[in-house]
Order: structure tokens, then C-alpha cells, then sequence
């Protein structure tokens, strides 16, 4: 939705974004004439948020949320011997190129073809982040634990 607007003609509404409904509402703007124009020729037609038109093909997207972090790691884990092979030769070969995140894709969707859903892909991400923070955290908590003891150390060997 290039515009910002689409019209479906089959069931009479206009789809519009936010941005062109905005734009829309200000006098002497392409878009204002656009949807004078439209309404003009068809006025009893709906009009609705594009968000609510989406295609099957995008509600099936089961590539949302897959970062090659997370495919590198399950990879890695997994007991496939071949896989473990090849996802080297891919970072060897293409970690420089534009086709690293394909090659690797390609292999995650052949080695796991079941956890490629959008559901588990998400949860893992989560999990792995949500971990990686809390690391951080207790990191973070035990330095300034180790400044505080130093702190206390060189005051009490001053007096």
C-alpha cells in the first residue's frame, strides 16, 4: 500500500492508513483530493484502517522474529552432525555476502522443518533475550558489589 489507501472494489471499502487519513483531513493536499475524488465517485462505501486488510500470506509469515543469532545457536545445539557441518561452511563462505542470512534460513527450515512456526520462533527469542539480560544484570550487580567492597577496604586501611 504504496499511497496509503486501497480500494476494494468486491466488497465497496476503502482501506487507508493513519497517515493518509491525516493527510486527508488537510485542504489542497494530493490526498484530500484522492479521497474527495474517491467518495465523489462511490459515496456509500466503507472506509476502515488498513491494518484490519491483511492477505492470507502475510498472517502465515513464519519468518517474523528469526534472527540468525538464534538459528546459528539452535544449529549449534542440535545433534545433526551434516548441519553443524554445513553451518560453518556457511559462515566461512558468507558471513560477508548478502546471501549469509538466506544460506542459513535455508538450512534452519531443513534441518528443524517443525519448529519453524512463528509461535516457537518467538518464544525461543524471548527466552534466550530475556536470559542474556538477567546475565547481564548479575554481571552488573556483582561489579558494583566488588567497587562497594573496595571502597570500604581502602577507607578502613586509612584510619
Amino acid at each position: 500500500m504504496k499511497r496509503g489507501y486501497k480500494l476494494n472494489i468486491k466488497n465497496n471499502t476503502l482501506y487507508i492508513t493513519k497517515g493518509f487519513e491525516r493527510r486527508a483531513g488537510i485542504y489542497g493536499t494530493d490526498e484530500y483530493a484522492i479521497f474527495r475524488d474517491l467518495k465523489k465517485d462511490n459515496p456509500d462505501m466503507k472506509i476502515e484502517y488498513a491494518k484490519e486488510y491483511k492477505t492470507e500470506r502475510s498472517r502465515e509469515n513464519v519468518h517474523d522474529g528469526l534472527t540468525t543469532e538464534f538459528m546459528k545457536e539452535e544449529i549449534k545445539n542440535s545433534e545433526n552432525a551434516e548441519a553443524i557441518k554445513e553451518l560453518e561452511r556457511i559462515i566461512k563462505h558468507f558471513s560477508e555476502t548478502n546471501k549469509y542470512a538466506g544460506k542459513l534460513k535455508k538450512l534452519y527450515f531443513d534441518t528443524y522443518p517443525d519448529k519453524a512456526t512463528l509461535a516457537t520462533i518467538k518464544k525461543k527469542e524471548k527466552a534466550r533475550r530475556k536470559e542474556g539480560a538477567k546475565i547481564k544484570y548479575l554481571e552488573y550487580v556483582e561489579h558494583l558489589n566488588n567497587i562497594d567492597k573496595n571502597e570500604n577496604s581502602s577507607t578502613s586501611g586509612n584510619t
